[in-house]
């Protein structure tokens, strides 16, 4: 045997073994805003609300004069509400204007906030503001329907009414309001509906839009409102605010605490 044969039964080297990969978690995710079997419904919904918005103008947009539907719809509102009663319709009117708008998106989101449901409180300060912005600034030029000499499809009154009951809609009856009791769901969805339709029919009654542009106005509100839920419910911003769920968690725990000291 020579010096540079190793002896029998000598011990190969083994290479240590390699630790095993570790994955960074993804942080915990936001509850959604719709239910993840809704997504397709949410999509075709948008997509109606786009054909109808567009749709409106081209069957009932006659310049010059109301088509059939408007005059005999809007000979009925009047009818109901009868005549000289300005005053009375321009409050009944006023819920859609900017002031209490604003405030209703606010209470929405400070109270979503307060709750740790900033889904919530992203979707009402986004899709509302965003459905008046739209109506105003695009569609409205677009359209070039004027009544008394202003712009009036669609109807920014009804738009952004229906905006905000379709905010309390999908917050009270989707996962963020499993926690709240359905009658009290029930009756909030119901009375921001109602307020909507008051205030469409007012404005129709004071002669300031036809019955098709709050119809178109109701559309915008509800595809706006429902294209922002489901944004909203992809993974990357539900991380984020998932990330401010528990930033607000913690530091309100940590407040609270303070106080009971």
């Amino acid at each position: 045997m020579t010096a540079e044969t190793e002896p029998q039964g000598a011990a190969t080297p083994v290479a240590p073994p390699r630790p095993p990969r570790t994955r960074t978690p993804r942080p915990p995710e936001a509850q959604r805003l719709l239910p993840a079997a809704a997504s397709k419904l949410g999509w075709l919904i948008a997509a109606c609300c786009a054909v109808i918005v567009a749709g409106l103008p081209l069957l009932f947009g006659r310049p010059g004069s109301p088509d059939w539907l408007d005059r005999t719809v809007d000979h009925a509102v009047k009818a109901v509400y009868g005549r000289g009663h300005y005053h009375l319709l321009t409050w009944l009117a006023w819920p859609g204007t900017l002031g209490p708008i604003t405030a209703l998106i606010v209470i929405i989101a400070a109270v979503c906030l307060l709750t740790r449901r900033t889904g919530g409180a992203a979707l009402a300060a986004i899709s509302v503001p965003a459905a008046v912005l739209l109506t105003e600034h695009v569609l409205k030029p677009l359209a070039n329907r004027t009544t008394l000499g202003f712009t009036s499809y669609p109807s920014g009154h009804a738009c952004s009414t229906f905006a905000v009951a379709a905010v309390l809609a999908v917050v009270l009856f989707g996962p963020l309001g499993r926690a709240v009791p359905r009658s009290l769901r029930l009756l909030v969805t119901l009375a921001g509906l109602l307020v909507a339709c008051v205030v469409s029919t007012a404005v129709i009654a004071l002669g300031w839009h036809y019955c098709t542009d709050t119809i178109g106005g109701a559309a915008v509100a509800a595809g706006m409102v429902t294209v922002t839920a489901l944004v909203l419910d992809w993974p990357v911003p539900r991380r984020v605010l998932g990330a401010a769920d528990r930033w607000l968690n913690l530091h309100v725990t940590a407040r609270s605490r303070h106080r009971d000291r």
